[in-house]
């Protein structure tokens, strides 16, 4: 009877041993490159990078216009873009905080203050976004998938050749109140370059300026583009003065219901996907 209890408490041993073993090798499977790492993420851009070079097991926290990709719901949200609530940011113990441009320079500055490390990325233009690429893989120890990345969207780029001749004048809003548009500076500006269009307005002060509704009527675009939301048609329609454009007399008016505005505001690879689309509404598309 002794002998009988014994080897059952050895099977019994050697089952727990196995499911023991088995629970090791899949925890070393998932665990992430840095599990001790934490990252609260102020752009867009960059939150759709990490994810793009598989380093976003990590993030502990967003800003609210960190969308994509549709998980990303699950994590904390810190704020807005312009308005970022530092108690919550420092409550989650960040390693690192991933920032943008523009006013988010006066975010990353008191960041630094509380004595958290932060990386700043903010790209104008596709090489700037392949540095930036390269920066961020550093940051994250996931360098090969950074270089892995910066090839594929190169790739993607060098495939696209929209140099046609007859180039339709494109005005674009992406502000309404008051209205702003973009120089070629830009990075919508680069784009709609890229696809074949010719911005009325190349030259501006800023990367992204307001303009008078005068100016636009001067300039009589042929496609006017509007890459906020919220906005109908028939408001641009009926802006004083606007129905002699030859953008509004052609119904050549497009806005968010007819291309993703993240697909040509943000700075990722999914720009290149922006340009194909601008394309087709530069070239293909006539309501």
């Amino acid at each position: 009877m002794y002998f009988k209890i014994n080897r059952q408490g050895i099977k019994m041993k050697k089952i727990i041993f196995i499911l023991l073993v088995a629970i090791l090798i899949l925890s070393c499977k998932s665990a992430p490159k840095n599990s001790d790492e934490r990252y609260v993420v102020l752009s867009p851009e960059v939150f759709e990078l990490l994810h793009d070079i598989d380093a976003d097991e990590n993030i502990v926290g967003k800003i609210r216009e960190c969308n994509y990709p549709e998980t990303s719901k699950e994590i904390d949200i810190i704020g807005n873009f312009g308005l970022v609530n530092f108690e919550k940011v420092l409550e989650l113990q960040p390693t690192k905080v991933f920032t943008t441009g523009m006013e988010q320079g006066e975010i990353s500055k008191q960041l630094k203050e509380f004595g958290v490390e932060t990386v700043q990325l903010f790209s104008n233009n596709f090489d700037e976004l392949y540095l930036n690429i390269e920066k961020l893989g550093k940051a994250v120890s996931h360098e090969k998938e950074a270089s892995k990345l910066i090839k594929s969207i190169k790739e993607k780029i060098n495939n696209l050749d929209y140099n046609n001749k007859n180039r339709p004048s494109v005005y674009t809003e992406i502000y309404g109140n008051p209205i702003m548009t973009v120089s070629d500076s830009s990075f919508v500006g680069n784009l709609i370059n890229l696809a074949g269009g010719e911005n009325i307005f190349p030259g501006l002060p800023r990367l992204y300026s307001q303009v008078s509704p005068e100016d636009v009527i001067k300039r009589n675009p042929d496609i006017i583009l509007v890459t906020y939301p919220g906005t109908d048609v028939s408001q641009i329609k009926n802006r004083m003065g606007w129905e002699n454009i030859n953008a509004v007399k052609n119904n050549r008016i497009y806005t968010a219901k007819d291309i993703n505005p993240d697909l040509i505001l943000r700075t990722t690879p999914r720009s290149a996907e922006g340009i194909v689309k601008l394309h087709e509404l530069f070239y293909e598309s006539g309501k």
